[in-house]
């Protein structure tokens, strides 16, 4: 009875972990209601939240120390910062959908070590820069430049998406693989974390990344194109 508590305890604090109003909108742009559902309900069965905060403040302090000694400095709770961007899949700082979606096809193919991963990645790739830049400032700007990190950092002109896709999603690339290769040296890393296993050859898997890409950049063109021509008959009547 105990452990059965325990359980519906743990159970809960993940459900109300997650910003599901912000998740389930941006899902239905692509998928219909009963597989929004169904994605929702998968996450919803993982404390993700919880456990990406508490592997990033691990991990944090040997693979970026410069980071780690500027929250230390400025007593940051780094949980308050992470929460935001986890809970919503990032949806809080990626406001262009094309490039969240590409964003989720890499979360969705290797499960949610992928938010650790990123996370790590983008604090190294921008460690230099933000000692530098954050040297001399108080508590509340080092707090806020830090909260809007990721979608300061893969910035660009929601009107000329299609001009810097590649350019973006080369850089999206470049911080997952920093990150990836920090997770890679902790054993057991995507056991530890939700049990999360994937047996795709890596070739397999890269071909798989590639093809997902296509494939949502595919749909949201037809998406666009669809809104346009609404659009285009609506101003006739």
């Amino acid at each position: 009875s105990q452990d059965r508590s325990l359980n519906n305890q743990t159970e809960m604090e993940s459900f109300l972990e997650w910003n599901f109003s912000s998740i389930c909108a941006h899902l239905l742009l692509l998928c219909n209601e009963e597989d929004s559902c169904w994605i929702l309900l998968q996450f919803a069965s993982l404390p993700v939240v919880h456990f990406c905060v508490d592997l990033v403040g691990q991990l944090l302090n040997t693979a970026c120390p410069p980071v780690a000694q500027l929250i230390r400095d400025h007593e940051i709770d780094l949980s308050h910062i992470l929460q935001p961007w986890f809970s919503t899949l990032f949806t809080s700082q990626f406001t262009n959908c094309h490039f969240l979606f590409a964003f989720w096809d890499i979360l969705f193919t290797e499960g949610p070590i992928f938010l650790v991963q990123f996370t790590i990645g983008l604090f190294i790739t921008e460690s230099q820069e933000l000692s530098l830049s954050l040297t001399d400032n108080d508590s509340a700007t080092v707090y806020n430049t830090l909260s809007e990190l990721p979608s300061k950092t893969l910035s660009f002109d929601d009107d000329h998406w299609w001009n810097v896709q590649e350019i973006m999603l080369n850089r999206l690339r470049l911080i997952w693989k920093s990150g990836k290769n920090v997770c890679n040296q902790v054993p057991n890393i995507s056991n530890l974390l939700f049990n999360y296993s994937k047996q795709a050859l890596p070739q397999e898997s890269q071909n798989n990344q590639a093809k997902h890409f296509k494939q949502t950049a595919l749909m949201m063109r037809l998406h666009d194109a669809i809104i346009a021509l609404k659009d285009h008959f609506q101003s006739y009547n």
